[in-house]
């Protein structure tokens, strides 16, 4: 039976996993490590670790912590008593069995006349770049995968947007203040790597901004060099919402509105889930199967007496 400490054995995983790991994961994942296991298992030998004590921590587990913030913590921990017995670091397989319930996902959307609203905002507000809300609205991105976007990305000829990466603030793990750094990083899995039409309306609407600006320049940010930061753009959102008089939906409910209106439209949804990227067209559907309340108000009116 080894002598390594739980904490060494949890930080090897941590490494040996970087590679497959994307930079944000890796900085959640460490982040987990170090606030929510490494203090209750300090000083313990992997050897003396014990079902009963697994479930105890898990049991008591802090209330303020969301179920996705559980998962996490129960996925680390699995993979590292997984990693330690397959490495003979112990000779007993521990496992977690995750009991949590699942978190309902309600997906919100604008209605037809807030959408209309914050469109007729933006287009009477013009500012020096493009508006990354309208582009929203209309091709579903991610907000880091606009805010990294290239006027290069863009094929005006053909009307199509590549994304082929994203905009993140990463934590880096500090025991002093937190710390973040604005990265360029590859999208959030591979099928995020994708090609996907434009509607003509909005290449119309983006092309006036493109003239005199370098082809490797962002296009929201209006440098050639930096992207825009999301956490700004969020700040902006907020703030044209506020004036718009619009009540607020977090940025992300944007591309949920993108999908119901797809979905409304008739789009299949094969279709919809590669243009929104998801790893599996399960996703989509979990998502955005049930339709608006607006759509189900259009159909219900179709009845009448007989």
């Amino acid at each position: 039976m080894t002598n390594n400490l739980f904490e060494t054995i949890a930080m090897e995983w941590l490494e040996e996993s970087r590679f497959r790991l994307s930079a944000s994961s890796y900085s959640k994942y460490e982040q987990c490590i170090r606030l929510h296991i490494l203090p209750c298992f300090l000083g313990m030998k992997i050897g003396d670790v014990t079902q009963e004590l697994l479930n105890s921590y898990i049991g008591n587990l802090s209330s303020g912590l969301s179920n996705g913030s559980r998962r996490i913590i129960i996925m680390v921990l699995n993979n590292t008593l997984s990693y330690a017995y397959h490495k003979q670091h112990t000779k007993k397989l521990l496992y977690v069995r995750p009991s949590l319930k699942k978190d309902s996902r309600v997906v919100r959307t604008f209605s037809e006349d807030s959408q209309r609203q914050l469109e007729n905002y933006v287009l009477e507000n013009r500012e020096n770049v493009p508006s990354p809300v309208l582009f929203a609205l209309y091709t579903g991105l991610r907000i880091g995968e606009l805010c990294a976007l290239k006027w290069s990305d863009i094929d005006f000829e053909h009307a199509s947007l590549r994304i082929s990466k994203t905009v993140q603030r990463v934590k880096i793990w500090s025991e002093e203040a937190p710390v973040t750094s604005l990265q360029i990083l590859p999208p959030k899995s591979s099928s995020s790597f994708r090609l996907i039409p434009v509607p003509d309306f909005l290449l119309n609407y983006a092309r006036p901004y493109r003239n005199g600006i370098r082809e490797d320049g962002f296009i929201f940010s209006g440098s050639p060099v930096k992207p825009l930061d999301p956490r700004r753009l969020q700040y902006s959102y907020r703030r044209m919402l506020d004036r718009a008089e619009i009540p607020y939906l977090n940025f992300h409910c944007l591309r949920h509105t993108f999908a119901t209106r797809c979905m409304n439209l008739g789009w299949d949804m094969k279709t919809l889930s590669e243009v929104l990227g998801h790893s599996d067209i399960q996703v989509t559907m979990k998502y955005y199967f049930h339709s608006s309340f607006e759509y189900k108000q259009s159909q219900m009116n179709k009845l009448m007496l007989l």
